[in-house]
């Protein structure tokens, strides 16, 4: 996965870390174990994150990859 997208629209909308793991249900050492390695993220929790984040679907698509 590429989570800098993920990231990009996190910042962009100035949405702390604490907010997007509340609202993802995961806590933040989880979230930033997810950055150094983003293809272990389970594909709900990635859902989630880019529901709460409000991605659309180009992004949602570019964020898979």
């Amino acid at each position: 996965m590429n989570i800098g997208v993920i990231e990009n629209k996190r910042k962009q909308k100035r949405i702390t870390v604490t907010e997007l793991c509340e609202a993802a249900g995961i806590d933040r050492t989880t979230y930033y174990r997810l950055l150094k390695d983003p293809d272990s993220m389970k594909i709900s929790t990635w859902y989630k994150i880019v529901t709460y984040l409000g991605m659309t679907m180009l992004e949602r698509k570019e964020s898979l990859k």
